[in-house]
């Protein structure tokens, strides 16, 4: 725990270090340049951002603290994430070769289809057992296994059962005030057994191959992503990188040379 505070400071003190230099940036530019953009000034994502909180109606601005707040989840939650993501993608194939032909074999495929040049990003995506892989492992192991959230108005929440209330009376939804705290288990719907099945806890990527179950289409919870609270069977636009020099080549699929990752 006292380490995990030293994280957060840490994110804290620099997150403010970041905020008052592109504050001071925009603050100091005469005009806006087009686009929202100061006269030769950065593009980067803060520098937009305070811009655009600038311009903004006083109903609509974000206080210092929400700006700030907002900075440090883009420094922490945009980078840890994705890197754990790949991270565990990469792993599950070290242990399972039969799947890295596969994928291997696929790209390969795709990429003698087109030319032999590289990929486009559409054409990425559209490789159906590249996708499976990246869902499979979303799903078993999601960078952040839970979540919170809290209520902005009252709403009524369906249940994926009925339960009975104390007073006897059986309930298939139930009301969520205004301000209230929910806890959501992304880890553990996604790896329910009523609804994927006894090898739930299997990281299988052929199972979205196939037809899901219909307990799963058919169930009221969040999509099976930790970041994106969809339904299952809805496709995925991922955030792609491009691998420059990678740990096997196309002729051979012995590593060859350390793998660095770099962003398209």
């Amino acid at each position: 725990m006292k380490s995990l505070l030293q994280i957060v400071d840490a994110i804290g003190a620099h997150t403010v270090k970041i905020y008052t230099e592109k504050k001071c940036e925009v603050e100091s530019a005469d005009q806006l340049g087009e686009g929202g953009i100061a006269p030769g000034g950065a593009k980067d994502l803060m520098s937009i951002f305070l811009e655009a909180n600038a311009r903004a109606s006083e109903g609509d601005k974000l206080s210092e603290e929400q700006l700030i707040a907002q900075l440090s989840t883009i420094l922490f939650a945009a980078t840890d994430t994705t890197s754990n993501a790949l991270a565990r993608v990469f792993d599950c194939l070290t242990k399972r070769p039969d799947v890295q032909a596969k994928i291997r074999e696929e790209i390969m495929g795709a990429k003698r289809a087109h030319g032999g040049g590289d990929l486009s990003y559409d054409e990425l995506v559209s490789l159906p057992y590249l996708d499976a892989v990246y869902k499979e492992t979303l799903r078993v192991y999601p960078p952040p296994p839970l979540r919170f959230r809290e209520a902005c108005v009252d709403s009524t929440l369906p249940l994926s059962k009925p339960v009975r209330g104390t007073d006897g009376t059986l309930m298939h939804c139930i009301f969520v005030p205004k301000g209230t705290l929910a806890f959501i288990p992304v880890h553990a719907a996604n790896t329910n057994p009523a609804l994927w099945g006894p090898d739930t806890d299997e990281w299988r990527p052929e199972r979205w191959l196939a037809p899901l179950p219909d307990a799963l289409m058919e169930a009221k919870i969040p999509g099976v992503y930790s970041h994106l609270f969809e339904d299952a069977g809805k496709p995925v636009v991922w955030n792609i990188s491009e691998v420059v020099y990678p740990t096997v080549g196309q002729d051979s699929s012995i590593p060859a040379l350390l793998m660095k990752v770099t962003a398209l």
